[in-house]
Formats: structure tokens, sequence, C-alpha cells
């Protein structure tokens, strides 16, 4: 009884599967597989070095392509126009403050005075009631609004 047989084939898988394993590990020191969803850890230039030099791991692709072509980026940004969507009609005990807090946020910023920006207003006000739906337990508390 033969478990593999001893050829030039058989040596060529062995040899793709050490280098495969070699960039996996190469590539544990540019992602985190263990943050949930996965991100980088490493620099922009240390990423596409690492692409150019090694190649992205067959058994990471799934993961780091999505990560460079930002469409998990995009996943909040439509999370973030349900949650408005979802609560628009609603209110709620955060909202309210930060309706009272919104008007004196940048006051001492001659170029970001909101008390004459109504842009600036309403973008961080939807930022801000987007948060406290999102995270209902924390939802708003003063000077959340500049941050």
């Amino acid at each position: 009884f033969v478990l593999f047989k001893k050829n030039s084939s058989n040596n060529s898988n062995t040899n793709n599967v050490t280098k495969l394993f070699t960039k996996t590990i190469n590539w544990n020191k540019i992602i985190d597989l263990k943050s949930d969803p996965p991100c980088f850890i490493a620099q922009p230039d240390e990423i596409i070095s690492a692409i150019k030099e090694e190649g992205v791991p067959s058994n990471l692709r799934s993961v780091v392509w999505p990560l460079l072509s930002c469409s998990e980026r995009d996943k909040g940004i439509s999370e973030y126009k349900q949650i408005l969507d979802v609560y628009k009609d609603n209110t709620s005990d955060a909202i309210e403050q930060i309706e009272k807090d919104i008007h004196r946020t940048l006051v001492f910023d001659p170029e970001l005075d909101t008390s004459r920006n109504v842009e600036l207003i309403s973008s961080l006000k939807r930022v801000l009631i987007a948060y406290s739906w999102k995270n209902i337990v924390t939802g708003y508390c003063q000077s959340m609004n500049k941050v």
C-alpha cells in the first residue's frame, strides 16, 4: 500500500505548500486576521511591497482584496445610511442632547464656525445621531461632537 508515489510532481507540490506557508507567515505581519473584520496592521508602503515581492497567498486573497478595494469600508457607509433611514422619524434623549450641543461646536474656529456653516452642522449631526442609534448603550454624551 503506497500513500504517496515519489516522483517529481509530488516534490513540486511539497515546494508549493512550503511557499504558501512561508507567504502566509509573512502576511501575518501585514494583516490582523484575528480582528473582526480583519484589518491591515502594516503601513501602506509595506503592503504594496509585499504584494510586489511575494504576491498575495491564495488562502488570503478573499480577505486581502476586499480590504484593498475598500469594500469593507463601503459596507460601513451603507450601514450608516441604513441606520439614518431606519431611525429617521424617531427621537431620543441622545438626539435632544445633540440638538443642544451641536451649535456650540467649533465656535472658536472662524473657518469651521458652525453658527455660519449649516452644511457642517447637518453632517456632524447625522454622524452623531447614527452613532447614538448604533451604540444605544453609549448613545451620546456632551463633548462627543468635538471628536
